[in-house]
């Protein structure tokens, strides 16, 4: 393996621990009562969930594995969804700073941007 190789599997390899530890502070925020800090880490926890979903399917393709491509390809699409929600979650725990009920319920009743994130 090449240097750049060994570098890139290193940095997956860190992002692979980091990111489960700040999803666990995440969710230690959101069960705070800290709505709003909670969207800054969970978005910051997919961003390094990244790096770490390339080297596992880059590791597990590279040994073999006919389905690392999929998983992979899988993993990516649910982590950016996951962080494409966070924004929503941010908006609304924005409104319910500011006392916002009716709007939040609206959000929440909206099918398209239900879908869409």
């Amino acid at each position: 393996m090449t240097k750049t190789g060994q570098l890139f599997i290193r940095i997956a390899g860190v992002c692979s621990i980091i990111a489960p530890l700040l999803m666990l502070a995440a969710d230690l925020l959101q069960m705070g009562g800290f709505k709003f800090e909670f969207t800054i880490v969970a978005w910051l926890t997919f961003v390094f969930f990244v790096p770490a979903i390339f080297g596992l399917t880059y590791l597990t393709a590279s040994l073999g594995s006919r389905l690392a491509i999929f998983g992979g390809a899988s993993a990516f699409f649910g982590t950016m969804a996951g962080a494409s929600m966070q924004v929503l979650f941010r908006v609304w725990a924005v409104l319910d700073e500011q006392n916002s009920p009716q709007t939040i319920e609206l959000l929440q009743k909206t099918l398209k941007l239900i879908a869409t994130t």
